[in-house]
Formats: C-alpha cells, sequence, structure tokens
C-alpha cells in the first residue's frame, strides 16, 4: 500500500481530455466484435494546499484481425486532498498515483467507452469492473 493511502480524500474526478476515431463503416461491421486492448498510465502532481492531482490516461484500441480499427484514448483527472501536515517526496507521490489513480478512474473510464462506442456504432460488449488482487505478506519462498 502507497504511504499516502491512508490520508488521501477524493476530491473530484474530471475529464482531461478526450479523443475517438473508428475506420469501421457501422453498416457493415465484422461478425465478430473487435478485440479490444488496453494501455493505461498515472502520473501524479503535488499542487498547492497539500493537493494531488493524478492524471488516469487510457487507451483503449479496437483490433479486427490484427488490424487496428479504432481508438479511444481519454485522461481523467482524479483529485485528492492530504493532511496539512504531510510532505510527501515525488516518489510517493507516483507510488500513490500509480496504486489509486486508475482504480479510482476506471468507472468513469468504463462509462466513457461505452458510451462513445455505441455512439460510434462499434459493438462492444461492456468493460468489466476493474477488480484488484490481493498480496499476501511476502514468505521468501519460491
Amino acid at each position: 500500500m502507497a504511504l499516502l493511502t491512508p490520508f488521501a480524500e477524493l476530491e473530484q474526478v474530471a475529464l482531461l481530455e478526450c479523443n475517438a476515431r473508428s475506420t469501421l463503416d457501422p453498416r457493415g461491421l465484422p461478425e465478430q466484435p473487435p478485440t479490444l486492448s488496453l494501455h493505461q498510465q498515472c502520473t501524479g502532481t503535488l499542487q498547492a494546499e497539500n493537493r494531488i492531482q493524478v492524471t488516469a490516461t487510457a487507451v483503449f484500441i479496437g483490433h479486427v484481425e490484427e488490424q487496428e480499427v479504432f481508438r479511444i484514448q481519454a485522461s481523467y483527472g482524479v483529485y485528492y486532498r492530504l493532511p496539512a501536515e504531510l510532505q510527501p517526496s515525488q516518489q510517493d507521490i507516483q507510488e500513490f498515483a500509480e496504486q489509486n489513480g486508475m482504480f479510482n478512474a476506471w468507472p468513469y473510464l468504463r462509462e466513457l467507452l461505452g458510451n462513445l462506442s455505441a455512439k460510434m456504432g462499434l459493438p462492444l460488449p461492456p468493460l468489466p469492473l476493474l477488480r484488484v488482487a490481493l498480496q499476501g505478506p511476502a514468505t521468501g519462498e519460491e
């Protein structure tokens, strides 16, 4: 668990950027829905008054027979407040961003992809819920 996780309070999630394009003609879609791949990245920055902004970016790419047929990219700003007495390092902030940013942005990204793909005429099933894998203590055994 990131050092800041127990102290951070989620304040807001807001769409920062969105870009969507498709080469598929919705009148002649392939029999099989496109396969979907996801590339994601989270970066964190400390703002004034002990506030953290995490930028959670996801790129959804659809392929039909290994050819890219659509791409939807979106970035959300995920804003947190920290107690005034905390003085986190940039490493602490980045670790927090990587462990928490996508988890908090995922419902918004999921909804955005569902709405945009429907408006684009793309036959995509809903994205699954984001699941967190709990890790037990390291035992040192293999």
